[in-house]
């Protein structure tokens, strides 16, 4: 009977290191997936702004992807400052799998959206855009390099977590 229970803790805790490193593997899919989206996003955004000159709370309801992004520029087209908006959802983006060098980049352009002129704001646009292309590459070289090398780990740690139990 402890035997019993020994290969099942055994088993569990080998089973969670993977799943740990399966997990990093998925985040770092979603990192790529979400900077994409949020390229597509301000390509639309900034057709919107700048070839049919509208507002950037209408601009913002361009996009029609359904992901995060959306999320959060449903939240910054319905508030009266976008500025502020996009500093609270700054605060509350735990949950987002975006480094701190994507978030820079969007930080650099969000708040600024609709308080340029229009060379502004397409200089603007077009600095986002060339951040994104290299956070794009990156969260695409991160994921190359090391998505066999987490799930590997895990299955190690895990495989030496259930022989150090039994």
């Amino acid at each position: 009977e402890r035997a019993v229970l020994k290969f099942a803790a055994a088993g569990l805790i080998g089973m969670s290191c993977f799943m740990t490193g399966v997990m990093l593997v998925m985040r770092m899919r979603a990192r790529l997936k979400l900077i994409e989206a949020w390229q597509c996003a301000l390509r639309q955004i900034e057709d919107e702004m700048c070839l049919r000159l509208k507002p950037a709370n209408e601009a913002l309801k361009a996009y029609r992807g359904v992901d995060k992004c959306r999320v959060w520029l449903n939240t910054l087209s319905d508030a009266p400052d976008i500025g502020r908006a996009w500093a609270l959802l700054m605060k509350s983006a735990r949950t987002v799998p975006l480094m701190p060098e994507d978030f820079e980049v969007l930080s650099a352009l969000i708040p600024e959206l609709g308080t340029l002129d229009l060379a502004g704001q397409r200089a603007a646009f077009a600095q986002a855009q060339s951040g994104l292309a290299l956070c794009r590459e990156h969260a695409r070289a991160d994921l190359e390099k090391n998505a066999r090398v987490y799930t590997t780990l895990g299955s190690l740690g895990g495989m030496l977590a259930a022989i150090l139990i039994i």
